[in-house]
């Protein structure tokens, strides 16, 4: 089948939707289909691109947009409805399924929800990530939703964690780890208030925040400053991380902290990768990330610096809980193996 991925969101740039979508591409590919990536991230001049067994078009031209939906059997809308997708579609005929990743929390302008449910007439089927975001959408109960697949662990960092050690808490090097996109909507400066309180309470967590964004420069003002409150240096920043790099800093760490307070959370690739590697993970109070976590982590309140503070204080703390968190993560880790995604992913395509 000839399938275009259409997300505006991919790799070189860092974040669950490019994640997801290269692994939704490189699926499809081991499945003999043929993949094209259509997206507005542009490659910057330093960078080769992408050689995975599909094509990559990353000009979003009118040309592009009719020529490639006209030859395509399917098209995968990665994100949200797109009204351009969902046109040009209408106009040559081919089907197209949205793939939500992020939870509709507000109602947009009126003229746009107009818009909105009018375009999810034209349809083929509705997907998420979650149960939660699918809800949020008001989908769930369409008669063309195709349900929900949790978005898998890449292979390479399943892979690494099927092989790791599982190294003692002696042979931790980070006791709180942070990935994510640095934007004040994913709870860093959040984070960083809670560890200031455990700070003040005689603690020093040893913490490692790893990705980019916007926020870097504040973030690194706090950290620079917290390190000074505990006078150590047991707070660091490790910048971008990909592939070896990120699943050696998830064997290096004890738990992951997924913080976010105002980003819509669709599901949290962060959290199928850390209990991958048996991490408890401790999320804010979204839908979503209390849907994934499951009993693999402790929920604090979304923007309450205290509440998360403690949650990681009774981790520190207390062996006996975090090792049975730990073997609870294990076995969550199942429910985002690329397998079963690729078995939830050929049954739905078979549809078309």
């Amino acid at each position: 089948m000839n399938i275009l991925l259409y997300s505006n969101f991919f790799w070189p740039s860092i974040g669950g939707v490019e994640v997801v979508t290269r692994n939704i591409a490189k699926t499809l590919v081991k499945h003999n289909h043929k993949i094209t990536v259509l997206t507005s991230t542009r490659l910057p001049g330093d960078n080769n691109e992408l050689i995975e067994g599909y094509n990559i078009v990353r000009e979003l031209s009118a040309n592009n947009f009719y020529r490639l939906i006209k030859n395509a059997d399917l098209v995968l809308c990665i994100g949200d409805i797109s009204r351009k997708i969902a046109l040009v579609s209408a106009i040559v005929g081919t089907p197209y399924i949205v793939w939500y990743q992020m939870l509709k929390t507000s109602k947009g302008p009126y003229a746009y929800d107009k818009i909105d449910k009018l375009l999810k007439k034209t349809v083929a089927g509705f997907l998420a990530c979650s149960k939660a975001c699918l809800e949020s959408h008001d989908v769930h109960n369409n008669k063309k939703c195709l349900g929900h697949i949790y978005n898998p662990v890449s292979e390479d960092l399943s892979s690494s964690a099927d092989a790791s050690l599982w190294y003692s808490r002696d042979h931790k090097e980070f006791d709180i780890l942070f990935v994510g996109r640095l934007i004040r909507g994913k709870g860093i400066f959040v984070l960083c208030d809670a560890l200031e309180l455990l700070i003040g309470q005689g603690l020093a967590p040893r913490v490692a925040f790893v990705g980019v964004g916007p926020e870097e420069n504040e973030l690194l003002n706090r950290i620079k400053e917290l390190n000074r409150l505990s006078k150590k240096e047991n707070i660091a920043f490790l910048g971008r991380k990909e592939g070896k790099g990120l699943s050696d800093v998830y064997q290096r760490s004890r738990m992951l902290i997924i913080p976010t307070s105002s980003h819509p959370e669709g599901m949290g690739i962060v959290i199928a990768e850390a209990v991958m590697f048996g991490l408890p993970v401790i999320g804010s109070s979204q839908p979503a990330i209390k849907e994934v976590i499951a009993d693999a982590g402790l929920i604090f309140d979304n923007h309450n610096a205290s509440d998360l503070a403690e949650k990681i204080f009774s981790l520190l703390e207390n062996e006996s809980i975090y090792e049975a968190i730990s073997t609870k993560a294990k076995v969550r880790s199942k429910d985002f193996h690329i397998n079963q995604f690729e078995e939830k992913l050929t049954s739905i395509l078979q549809l078309y």
